[in-house]
């Protein structure tokens, strides 16, 4: 079983069509050109047995390039492509009864190898999949041992997004360590995507969304549960596992909201999960992630950070029996503020009894 899986993906030439920008000049802060995604035609392309499946970016005027004629399977014309537009990614669907090894488009560079979905790799698995860039492996790791402990976890999937510090097989390597059943680690070397100012700040964040609908596709449809969350984040549940949550519920998902953790006065330098114990009162909570069961109803819709790309969907999942703890310097700094220098005045009693359960050394 391979622990590393190659994505099929397409770029256009560097004198090839250019991706438009998706929010108007007025939005786009300096530096914004530097992350914006202008080249990726597609992430993944697999067959799921009836049809070639693409997931993309947003396609916006790249669109056209999948005009009746100009998409070729195996160097033959394809059927017409449908098209599903959605906030954060696109999704190109071609009728083929066959499995083709190609899929191309005239006149562009544009080619990869075409994948058959793996459906029976995590069925009936409790699975947990995140982005991951140059993430210490021992907070990978210290995260996939809460979740193991807490609450039954069996597998991992990671998509690498060109990390630096270690090579995806040594990644791979790591989670293996922890006694999870099965771990996959996706290279994922494209553009993040930038912020934009608001009321478009997470609008050009193509790959996340698009990754999480592609492994969706590829994998996950028949997984017990899965869950949402980044490496910097533990989830607490009452009276049972997440994922147990998620298979009971009404709607086959479930997503909640995180609150801050720190560390306290006197922690120095490096910090894990478990020197996280204290809370700033003042810290709002955090957007919600989720849990949800991909082959009831809710989970074949289009998946996003915080739940469903249709936020309502997220709202009706709501439920008050999970939540998580979101450590604040569990992370690279790469984003906007410092999240590593804050520290909570005192260790709070219930994240320290969890956290000498869950890390006793």
């Amino acid at each position: 079983m391979a622990h590393v899986i190659a994505l099929n993906s397409a770029e256009l030439s560097e004198d090839g069509p250019r991706r438009d920008h998706i929010i108007p000049a007025q939005y786009r802060p300096d530096g914004y050109d530097a992350g914006y995604d202008f080249k990726t035609l597609w992430y993944d392309a697999i067959w799921d047995g009836r049809d070639v499946v693409l997931t993309c970016p947003r396609l916006l005027n790249l669109a056209r390039l999948f005009d009746r004629d100009r998409v070729l399977l195996d160097g033959q014309p394809a059927a017409r492509p449908r098209i599903s537009t959605n906030r954060r990614h696109d999704t190109v669907r071609l009728a083929s009864p066959l499995q083709p090894a190609q899929i191309s488009l005239t006149g562009q560079m544009a080619r990869s190898a075409v994948a058959r979905d793996d459906l029976a790799r995590f069925r009936g698995k409790n699975v947990h999949i995140a982005i991951n860039k140059d993430n210490d492996l021992i907070w990978l790791r210290d995260f996939a041992r809460y979740h193991i402990a807490e609450h039954d976890l069996q597998a991992m999937i990671v998509i690498d997004n060109g990390s630096t510090r270690y090579t995806p097989d040594a990644l791979a390597g790591a989670l293996l360590e922890t006694g999870l059943q099965d771990v996959l680690v996706l290279p994922a070397p494209f553009a993040y995507g930038p912020f934009g100012l608001k009321p478009f700040s997470r609008r050009a964040k193509f790959l996340q969304t698009a990754m999480l609908n592609a492994v969706r596709l590829r994998f996950l449809q028949h997984a017990r549960a899965v869950l949402n969350c980044d490496i910097d984040e533990l989830i607490w549940c009452k009276g049972g596992s997440i994922f147990d949550l998620a298979c009971k519920s009404l709607l086959g998902a479930v997503t909640f909201p995180g609150i801050w953790r720190f560390p306290v006065q006197g922690h120095d330098g490096f910090a894990r999960h478990r020197d996280h114990l204290g809370i700033i009162e003042e810290v709002g909570i955090c957007p919600p992630k989720s849990c949800i069961v991909p082959s009831r109803l809710l989970g074949q819709r289009q998946w996003d950070v915080h739940g469903f790309e249709t936020p309502v969907l997220a709202k009706l999942a709501r439920t008050s029996h999970a939540g998580y703890w979101h450590f604040r310097a569990i992370s690279t700094n790469w984003k906007q503020f410092d999240r590593l220098a804050r520290r909570a005045p005192a260790p709070d009693p219930e994240t320290a009894a969890v956290m000498a359960r869950v890390f006793p050394e």
